[in-house]
């Protein structure tokens, strides 16, 4: 019995594994434990939330599902919106990318995301004379 708690806490998932795949291997070792040691339902999701990364783990916990099944699905979703995240975020480095190489040409095809641009480096000199302000009252005091 002792075995079937400690391979159940230690489960993690592995590199690779689909969460499907994750999920069915997850199920099948809480179902092979005895009833009368069986984890609790909230002991079940700590141990599946834990199964993953801290970031990951967070985002599950934060979803507060009420049964395992629950958070299973949540995982789904949760896994769904990082990988969307980074395809955007993918995107967004690309077009990043080529506005910076056309603002360093002498002709820009995009005079709108040099304006924002000019715009950002703008804000970023300000707020770091703030940081230089702010730090050198902080010394007076």
């Amino acid at each position: 019995m002792l075995y079937y708690h400690t391979e159940f806490g230690n489960l993690k998932r592995e590199n690779g594994e689909s969460l499907p795949d994750f999920n069915k291997r997850f199920n099948c070792m809480y179902s092979k434990i005895p009833a009368e040691v069986k984890p609790t339902s909230t002991s079940a999701k700590l141990t599946y939330a834990n199964a993953f990364d801290s970031n990951f783990c967070l985002l599950l916990r934060e979803r507060r599902c009420a049964t395992l099944a629950d958070m299973q699905d949540a995982a789904l979703e949760v896994e769904s919106n990082i990988m969307a995240a980074k395809k955007l975020k993918g995107q967004a480095d690309g077009r990043w990318q080529r506005g910076q190489a056309s603002t360093s040409s002498t002709s820009s095809s995009e005079p709108r995301l040099d304006k924002m641009t000019k715009m950002i480096e703008s804000l970023a000199a300000e707020i770091s004379k703030l940081k230089v302000e702010q730090n050198s009252k902080n010394t007076r005091q």
